[in-house]
C-alpha cells in the first residue's frame, strides 16, 4: 500500500488515485490566536474514512492553514478546513472535510471582560465545538449569540466561518467546515466547523480538537 500526504500550501493540489479506494486521514486547522498572543484557539478536527473512487480520475485537496490575517483586534478567519474537492474551484463538489477550530476572543486573548468563554471551539465532529459563537453542524452554520442590538456575532456558512468584528470586544472568528463556525460576540471565541464525508463512504471515524498546528491530509491507496 502506497501512501501520499499533503501538507499545507496555501494551494489546491492534484491526486489521480491509481484504485477505485482510498483510505484518508484528515486534519483541519487550529484557530488563529489574538494579535497581542494569549488565548487558547480551538484545534482542528480530524476525520478518517474509505472512499470510494474513479481509478485515474482526479482529486483535488485543499488543506486548511491557521489564519495570520487581522481585522482589527481579531484573527480574520479561524482554523481553515481541509479538504477532497471533485471538482478544483467548486466547494459544492466537496466529498471529505476536515473541520478547522475557532480564534479566540478577548484584546489578548485572555482579557476577555465580561464573557467566560474566550476561547475557540473545537473544529471537527459531525457537529463541531461551541464557544460564545456556536459550532457548525451538518446542515447549518453555527449560530451567534446575540447580546444587545448592537452586539451581535456573525453566522456561520457553508464551509465558511463568521469573521470576528471589533464591536462591543475583540471578537474572535469561526472555523471552517462542512459548515462553519459562527463568529464570538462580546469578546467571546468563535466557533468550530463540522467536518464531513460523503454518504456510502466506509470506516468513518470523527475527532473533535486533536490538532494544534496546519491541517494536513494523509491518503492511502
Amino acid at each position: 500500500m502506497r501512501c501520499k500526504i499533503f501538507k499545507y500550501t496555501g494551494n489546491i493540489e492534484k491526486f489521480i488515485p491509481k484504485t477505485s479506494e482510498i483510505h484518508v486521514f484528515a486534519f483541519g486547522a487550529r484557530g488563529g490566536k489574538g494579535n497581542l498572543g494569549g488565548g487558547k484557539p480551538g484545534k482542528g478536527g480530524m476525520i478518517r474514512a474509505t472512499l470510494e473512487v474513479k481509478k485515474n480520475k482526479p482529486l483535488y485537496i485543499k488543506v486548511g492553514g491557521i489564519s495570520k490575517e487581522f481585522a482589527g483586534c481579531n484573527i480574520k478567519k479561524g482554523g481553515e478546513c481541509t479538504e477532497i474537492r471533485l471538482k478544483k474551484n467548486d466547494i459544492y463538489s466537496r466529498i471529505l472535510v476536515a473541520g478547522g477550530g475557532g480564534s479566540v476572543g478577548g484584546y489578548n486573548g485572555g482579557s476577555y471582560g465580561s464573557n467566560p468563554k474566550p476561547k475557540g471551539g473545537s473544529g471537527g465532529g459531525k457537529k463541531a465545538g461551541s464557544s460564545s459563537g456556536g459550532g457548525g453542524s451538518q446542515k447549518k452554520g453555527g449560530i451567534a449569540k446575540k447580546y444587545s442590538i448592537k452586539c451581535k456575532g456573525k453566522n456561520g456558512k457553508f464551509k465558511y466561518g463568521g469573521i470576528g468584528n471589533n464591536i462591543c470586544g475583540c471578537n474572535g472568528s469561526g472555523g471552517e467546515g462542512w459548515y462553519g463556525g459562527a463568529s464570538g460576540t462580546n469578546e467571546g471565541g468563535g466557533g468550530g466547523g463540522s467536518s464531513y464525508v460523503i454518504p456510502g463512504s466506509s470506516n468513518v471515524k470523527h475527532k473533535k480538537g486533536v490538532n494544534d498546528g496546519d491541517g494536513f491530509l494523509i491518503i492511502y491507496y
